[in-house]
């Protein structure tokens, strides 16, 4: 008997095949990355909200909120927080330290991803003149940091000192304070709440990817 004639694959059809593969190989790393997006940002959410909780819970427990040395502010006033430059990158390990003297908040802060706040030996610059070096952590020691799952810091926004007759008006915001330099830039704070912001997978603040604790406007 005559054998059968094997037929093998052209190479239009392996082409055709491959193109095939390769389509669907994207379309599942397309999927992947949005997935894996879609649970950094959720992580990142769930930080921030973490977070806030313990802030409130620390200016509950004492009457009154963290106090922030934003421009305009009284000459010769007592910072917790210090000013250091526009939007300074070590802001959150000044909060964070402040938190974790104040048990319950630093119970909370315990809830957060570990991949996330994590411990660091990051230098602080010396102490700018008016705040007492002894005040604040300015060398290498170590302490604690807030990043996002991009590897970035949380930025903090404190809303400005209450606006009084003499401001320039057009710094007013509509909870009555001053619109510091920070919420020109990344938004103002609705009714004088902290704002905290991750920068987002761009790690570009002021973009459309960023990831904050609060999104409502203000009234």
């Amino acid at each position: 008997m005559p054998h059968a004639i094997r037929r093998g694959f052209t190479l239009i059809e392996l082409v055709v095949v491959l193109a095939v593969i390769l389509v669907l190989v994207s379309l599942v790393l397309g999927v992947s990355a949005v997935l894996i997006r879609r649970s950094e940002v959720r992580q990142t959410e769930g930080a921030l909200e973490i977070l806030t909780a313990a802030m409130d819970e620390f200016d509950q427990s004492r009457g009154r909120p963290l106090t922030f040395g934003a421009r305009n502010q009284p000459a010769g006033a007592k910072y917790e927080i210090p000013l250091l430059a526009l939007n300074y990158p070590h802001v959150i390990l000044f909060v964070l330290d402040r938190l974790a003297t104040h048990g319950p908040s630093r119970e909370m802060l315990s809830k957060i991803d570990g991949s996330l706040l994590r411990n660091t030996t990051t230098n602080v610059p010396t102490t700018p003149s008016g705040y007492p070096a002894n005040e604040f952590w300015w060398g290498p020691l170590p302490r604690m940091e807030l990043v996002d799952p991009w590897d970035t810091r949380i930025s903090v926004i404190f809303a400005g000192r209450p606006w009084v007759e003499g401001d320039d008006p057009n710094l007013k915001d509509l909870d009555g304070t001053i619109r510091t330099g920070d919420e020109v830039l990344f938004g103002s704070c609705v009714n004088r709440r902290t704002r905290l912001v991750s920068s987002g997978p761009d790690r570009k603040l002021g973009t459309d990817d960023d990831v904050a604790n609060y999104v409502e406007r203000p009234q």
